[in-house]
């Protein structure tokens, strides 16, 4: 997995193919880039048509984002599983960001008040990403969510203060909590480099890999969709998938 800046995205998938050789590759990207990233995967797939890429655009925070990727590879190595696998466990995520700032920040939309209060030195924001963006002024409980099941609380080493992380850890409940490094840069989300990112994942992503039902009509990867996320094509069921060896590639979920 590798993180690059949106203008190198191109590049980066022609380097997948020449350092390590993998066909299938899957480029996730926050919501906020996702015009971007989706025009260079789009010229990525014209300059490499020997390629299959997949987009995957979250309104999630990176740091989860990342993680599922993360969790959905150690799962499955079968690029379409691991690709749907990735998105089922987004779909069951909590994530957001903890900033001094928010100043430049655009989604979700600050208040008027919140931005004249980023003028002056204070405790900082706590930013709800997902389905439900929101900023709140501090750690209420009303902004942290729970999906059901076990779950990991991920903060960004040195981006989240001792008491609010504290204070996160608390609402999580039993959960087990993990500082991580972050790669990348992320001011084109928040608006600043200094916001440290928070995630809460589902703790057992096996359970969340659903049986595969279908082949796809181009390339014969095992499916959950009805469409092929790397050939956009109408997938068509198989009896027996999952019983038999399912189709060679030349790579896994990247």
């Amino acid at each position: 997995m590798e993180v690059v800046a949106v203008d190198e995205v191109v590049s980066s998938i022609e380097e997948i193919r020449h350092r390590i050789g993998h066909r299938y590759v899957s480029v996730a990207a926050p919501e906020a880039l996702a015009e971007r990233v989706s025009l260079q995967v789009t010229l990525a797939a014209g300059h490499l048509p020997e390629m299959e890429l997949a987009g995957l655009y979250s309104p999630q925070a990176p740091l989860a984002i990342l993680s599922a990727l993360t969790f959905a590879r150690s799962v499955t190595e079968e690029p379409a599983l691991g690709h749907e696998l990735a998105r089922t466990l987004l779909g069951h995520s909590w994530s957001g960001a903890w900033t001094a700032s928010v100043s430049r920040l655009g989604r979700p939309a600050p208040s008027m008040s919140q931005h004249l209060r980023s003028l002056l030195p204070g405790p900082g924001f706590l930013v709800r990403q997902g389905d439900h963006p929101h900023v709140f002024n501090q750690v209420v409980p009303e902004a942290f969510s729970r999906s059901s099941g076990d779950q990991v609380l991920l903060m960004e080493e040195e981006g989240v203060p001792g008491p609010v992380a504290e204070q996160l850890a608390r609402l999580a409940g039993s959960v087990s909590v993990r500082p991580v490094r972050l790669p990348g840069r992320w001011e084109s989300v928040y608006g600043t480099a200094r916001a440290g990112q928070l995630a809460a994942l589902p703790a057992r992503p096996a359970d969340l890999l659903a049986r595969p039902s279908a082949r796809c009509r181009a390339c014969g990867l095992e499916q959950i969709a009805a469409i092929c996320p790397f050939c956009r094509v109408h997938t068509e069921s198989a009896s027996g998938v999952g019983g038999s060896p399912s189709r060679s590639t030349s790579g896994g979920l990247r």
